[in-house]
């Protein structure tokens, strides 16, 4: 049976190792499904939940450009596996505070912060090389190069920002999801 992703049953499965990029392969498949993001689809809302066999499920809610709403439905048990499906750590960190003061706490929390902001900075620059390397290989892969762009801007990076809109208005000239990603970033840039 294909996976179409339409139901608990015929859910999409995630090739992924951890939360972060079980999300972004979720949003390239959904682009894949049903175009640009914030063109032809936009995240309404998204869930977790577990089929009646147990498999923790995300359900993605899009809207299509017509009005028309899509649910899709994958299966994210290569990083959710048998335990929470909630926030991811969240049982852990609860448990870990039990009876410690509001002080403790927040350095607790602190400390934690600091390492996820560091872990993140390398998954960054991990996606930064993984983009690159897929851009290598198909440089009009407009998809990859926006989303390139979007992790730029995020990361404060605005000019390398702008050479990848440049590039994408380069392919389709008249993309006004490009055109508004360029003034947008432009924005950034004389505000920073």
């Amino acid at each position: 049976m294909e996976e179409n992703g339409n139901s608990f049953e015929n859910p999409i499965v995630v090739r992924a190792l951890n939360e972060r990029d079980g999300r972004y392969w979720e949003g390239r498949r959904l682009s894949d499904m049903f175009g640009l993001e914030d063109r032809d689809w936009k995240l309404e809302s998204y869930e977790r939940q577990r089929s009646k066999e147990g498999i923790p499920c995300d359900i993605m809610h899009v809207e299509l450009k017509d009005g028309t709403r899509k649910s899709t439905y994958f299966d994210i048990s290569a990083f959710i596996g048998e335990g929470p499906i909630g926030f991811p750590g969240a049982d852990k960190f609860d448990t870990e505070l039990n009876g410690k003061s509001d002080e403790e706490i927040m350095e607790e929390s602190r400390k934690r912060g600091e390492a996820e902001i560091k872990a993140a900075l390398e998954k960054n620059e991990m996606s930064l090389k993984v983009f690159d390397a897929r851009i290598k290989s198909n440089p009009n892969d407009a998809a990859t190069r926006f989303s390139k762009n979007r992790l730029l801007k995020q990361l404060g990076r605005y000019e390398d920002a702008l050479m990848e809109v440049d590039v994408l208005l380069e392919i389709d000239p008249d993309n006004k999801a490009y055109q508004n990603e360029k003034a947008t970033i432009l924005n950034c840039m004389k505000k920073s």
